[in-house]
Parts: structure tokens; C-alpha cells; sequence
């Protein structure tokens, strides 16, 4: 009969094997958290584009009577909102590649902070369809 040969494993062997056992079970749980981060990611992207498609229609309903009405009417309002989508892209893409985190926080609660001023300031000030009865602090 043949004589089993016994392997023996070395030191650096065995620490290797330990490490790619870790590993393996490390890379099963890092996919499993990166599949349900993907897949809020992938909701979320969803939902903010459904959103955005559902609202552009209804301001440009409530914006059309204001300006005219009319077929080019509708046109330069879409393209204004497309615009404003492209140039949020540009915002975000330049925020993420150039600034660090920290400061890309802060530059965006500045940007929104102004927004909501500006909006309440024109909202007051400016006569709308939107906000019947309201007079304007300017007359024409």
C-alpha cells in the first residue's frame, strides 16, 4: 500500500489562509450592504426624477396664463426647467469633484438658504397668478 503523504502548512500558509477566509466573509457582507445602498440610492434617483417630471408640468400649467399662453410659451418653459437640471447637475458635479465634504455641506445650506430668502422676498412683492388679490409694491 501506498503511503499518504502529510502535508504540513507553514506559518505564512495558515496566516494567509486565515486572511483570505476573513476576507471572503468581509466582501459577502460589504456586498450585501452595498446592494441595499445601491438600492435606496437607485429609489431615491427614482423618485426625485418622478418628482421632478410631475411638478415641472404643474408650475408651467400655473406660469402659462401669466406669460401669454402660447405654444412658445410652453416651450421656453420646458427648456427652462431642462436648464435648471442641467445646471444642477453641473452644481452637483463640481461640489463632489472639487470641494471636500465639509465645505461642500456648507456651500449647498448657503445656496438653499438664499433660495428660501429670495422666494419668501419675490413671493411678498411680486403680484402672481398664483397668489390672487395680492398687490405688487410697485405700480404699472
Amino acid at each position: 500500500m501506498a503511503k499518504e503523504k502529510r502535508v504540513t502548512m507553514t506559518p505564512i500558509c495558515a496566516i494567509i489562509l486565515i486572511y483570505l477566509k476573513r476576507h471572503q466573509k468581509m466582501a459577502i457582507k460589504f456586498s450585501k450592504r452595498r446592494e441595499a445602498v445601491m438600492t435606496i440610492y437607485a429609489f431615491t434617483v427614482f423618485l426625485s426624477a418622478f418628482l421632478l417630471f410631475l411638478v415641472q408640468p404643474m408650475i408651467a400649467k400655473y406660469l402659462l396664463p401669466w406669460f401669454g399662453g402660447t405654444p412658445a410659451m410652453w416651450s421656453t418653459c420646458i427648456l427652462f426647467f431642462q436648464m435648471l437640471l442641467l445646471g444642477g447637475y453641473f452644481y452637483a458635479h463640481i461640489l463632489s469633484s472639487r470641494l471636500r465634504p465639509r465645505t461642500h455641506s456648507n456651500v449647498h445650506i448657503v445656496v438653499i438658504g438664499t433660495a428660501v430668502v429670495l422666494l419668501v422676498i419675490s413671493g411678498t412683492t411680486w403680484m402672481s397668478p398664483i397668489t390672487p388679490g395680492r398687490r405688487s409694491s410697485h405700480r404699472t
